[in-house]
C-alpha cells in the first residue's frame, strides 16, 4: 500500500469521526423544548385541539413558523408564541425544529364516518370553486413535502386545521406590509396560482406539489433531488360571448433535476425525476392553434358546442394528426397516466364512471408513460396484468396500494426487487406468481411497454393525466376547468369526431 493511500485513508477516517461522536441529531432540541411541552404535549403530541401536534411535523415548517412568530409575521391572537419565540436564536429553532420532527405522532385516526365526505375533496379539489386539491402539496396520505416546507397534516387536530384554514382565507395567518401584502410569503398565495391537477415531473421545482427526495449521505456522497407536479392556472370553458381563439404558448424550458439516488420504495416522485428522461422543451411546444382548427368548417351538426370549447385553451390540436389503433367506426381515447401520480388517482374514480356511460363508439385506452425505471416499473405492472386478464380486477388495488397504503411496489435501482414486491401484491391478490412471472417476461408484454414508449414520444407527453383524443386532440383536467368538465370535453371532441 502506498503512502498516498494510507494519507487519504487517514484523512477520511479523520473527517468521518465527527459523524459518530457528534451529538444525535434533536438531542439539543429536547434540552430546550420544556416550555414548549407545557402546550404542545410530551414529545410533541398536543391534547388540546386548539394547539397543534408538532410531533412528527418536517423540520422545515417548524423552523420556518417558529422564526414568522419570532419577527411577529405570523399572527397569534394571545401573543404568545411571539413571547416565546422573540428570545429564541436561529440554532434554538433548529434544535427545537429537529427534535419535533423526529418524535412520533400519537393517536388522532379519525372515525372514516367523519373524513369521507373530505376525502373528495382533498384529493380532487374543486374546479368550481377555485379549489386546489390538497394532496398536491401535502401527499396522498397527508405526510406533507419535507423538502419544499411544507406541513404533514396527518395526525393533526381538526379543530386546529380548520381554524388555521379560515385565518388563511380571512387574511388573518400573517401580517401586512405596507402596501397590504401578507409577509406570509407563498404561503398566502391564491389558490388560482397553483394548478394541482396534472403532474409535470420535467421541472425541477413545483409550488404546487413539489415533493422532495430525502437527504441521502454515504461516505463521499451527498445529493438531494426535488420532484415536481403540477400545472398553474386551470382554464375554464370559454362563455358564449367568447370569440378570440388564442394560441398556447410553448412551455418554457426547465433545468434539468439534479441525479440522485432513490431512498426508498416510497419515494416514488423523488425517483420519477431523478430517472425520467427530460423532454425538450423546444420537440414539446404546444402545436395548438385556433388556425388549425379543422372542425370549424364542418356542418354545424359536427362542430362542437358553440363558445363551450376553445381551442389552444382548452384543448389543444394535434399537427399532424397521429394514426390511431381504433377499430372502423370507432374514436380513440386514451389516457397517459402513471400510477405513483395522486393525480392520476385523484381522477380515476370519476374515469370509471364515465366509463360506465360512454358511448358504444368510443374505444378508451390507458396508456402508461415511460419516462423513467419508477414510470417502467408501474408500467411492467400494468400490462403484466392486462396479459392474465386481470387489469380490470385489479387496477383501482394497484392505484390504492401505492396512493393509500404507501407500498410503491417499485425497488429503485433493483429490478429484481421490483419484481419480488409486485409478485407479492399479486399473490394477495389470487394471482398465481408463476404466472404471473411468466406473464411479466413474455414477449406481449415487451412489445406493450415498447408501444407505450412510442405512443409517448408521439404525443410528447410531459405531464399525466393528458387525454389524447382521436390523434388530433389533446387536453387534461386544468385546461378543461375540472374533471367533469375534461370528460364533457372528451365527449363532445369524440362525437365530432363520429360525425364527420
Amino acid at each position: 500500500m502506498s503512502r498516498m493511500t494510507l494519507w487519504v485513508g487517514l484523512v477520511l477516517c479523520l473527517g468521518a469521526a465527527p459523524l459518530s461522536l457528534a451529538e444525535s441529531p434533536g438531542e439539543a432540541g429536547a434540552a430546550k423544548s420544556a416550555t414548549c411541552g407545557a402546550c404542545h404535549g410530551p414529545n410533541g403530541n398536543s391534547a388540546n385541539p386548539l394547539w397543534p401536534s408538532l410531533a412528527g411535523q418536517n423540520a422545515a415548517y417548524l423552523a420556518m413558523q417558529l422564526k414568522s412568530f419570532r419577527s411577529s409575521i405570523r399572527i397569534n391572537s394571545q401573543g404568545i408564541m411571539t413571547g416565546i419565540a422573540a428570545p429564541l436564536s436561529d440554532q434554538d429553532i433548529e434544535d427545537l425544529a429537529l427534535y419535533y420532527s423526529q418524535q412520533t405522532p400519537a393517536g388522532l385516526e379519525a372515525d372514516p364516518s367523519t373524513w369521507k365526505s373530505g376525502d373528495k375533496l382533498y384529493r380532487g379539489g374543486d374546479p368550481a370553486r377555485k379549489i386546489p386539491a390538497c394532496v398536491a402539496c401535502h401527499g396522498p396520505v397527508g405526510l406533507g413535502n419535507p423538502e419544499a416546507g411544507w406541513p404533514a397534516l396527518r395526525a393533526q387536530h381538526a379543530e386546529y386545521l380548520a381554524k388555521q384554514l379560515s385565518d388563511y382565507a380571512a387574511g388573518q395567518r400573517y401580517t401586512r406590509n405596507s402596501k397590504g401584502e401578507s409577509q406570509g410569503g407563498s404561503w398566502t398565495r391564491s389558490p388560482r396560482s397553483y394548478r394541482p391537477w396534472t403532474c409535470i415531473t420535467w421541472r425541477p421545482t413545483c409550488r404546487a406539489c413539489a415533493r422532495a427526495m430525502r437527504q441521502s449521505i454515504a461516505l463521499i456522497l451527498l445529493m438531494t433531488s426535488l420532484a415536481a407536479c403540477a400545472r398553474e392556472n386551470p382554464a375554464a370553458p370559454a362563455s358564449s360571448a367568447a370569440t378570440a381563439n388564442p394560441t398556447s404558448a410553448p412551455a418554457a424550458p426547465a433545468a434539468p433535476p439534479a441525479q440522485a439516488t432513490a431512498q426508498g420504495p416510497g419515494d416514488l416522485t423523488a425517483a420519477a425525476v431523478t430517472q425520467q428522461e427530460r423532454v425538450d422543451p423546444v420537440a414539446a411546444a404546444d402545436t395548438g392553434s385556433s388556425a388549425l382548427e379543422r372542425i370549424a368548417a364542418l356542418p354545424s351538426e359536427g362542430q362542437l358546442p358553440v363558445g363551450k370549447w376553445v381551442a389552444g385553451t382548452n384543448y389543444k390540436v394535434i399537427a399532424p394528426a397521429q394514426p390511431t389503433d381504433a377499430s372502423p367506426g370507432k374514436v380513440e381515447v386514451i389516457e397517459m397516466f402513471w400510477y405513483g401520480c395522486p393525480h392520476c388517482f385523484a381522477l380515476d374514480p370519476t374515469i370509471e364512471s364515465w366509463r360506465k356511460n360512454k358511448a358504444p363508439y368510443i374505444e378508451f385506452v390507458r396508456v402508461p408513460v415511460m419516462w423513467g425505471e419508477a414510470h417502467r416499473a408501474h408500467a411492467h405492472m400494468f400490462y403484466t396484468l392486462q396479459a392474465l386478464g386481470k387489469l380490470e380486477e385489479l387496477h383501482a388495488a394497484v392505484f390504492n396500494e401505492i396512493q393509500s397504503t404507501g407500498d410503491s411496489l417499485y425497488v429503485p435501482g433493483d429490478e429484481q426487487g421490483t419484481q419480488r414486491v409486485q409478485v407479492q401484491f399479486a399473490r394477495t391478490h389470487g394471482v398465481d406468481p408463476a404466472d404471473f412471472l411468466k406473464a411479466y417476461s413474455s414477449f406481449a408484454v415487451q412489445t406493450n411497454l415498447e408501444k407505450a414508449d412510442e405512443l409517448g414520444r408521439r404525443y410528447k407527453i410531459d405531464a399525466v393525466p393528458t387525454f389524447v383524443i382521436d390523434g388530433k386532440y389533446q387536453s387534461d383536467v386544468a385546461q378543461a376547468g375540472g374533471q367533469d368538465n375534461l370528460m364533457q370535453l372528451i365527449n363532445d371532441l369524440s362525437a365530432s369526431e363520429k360525425r364527420h
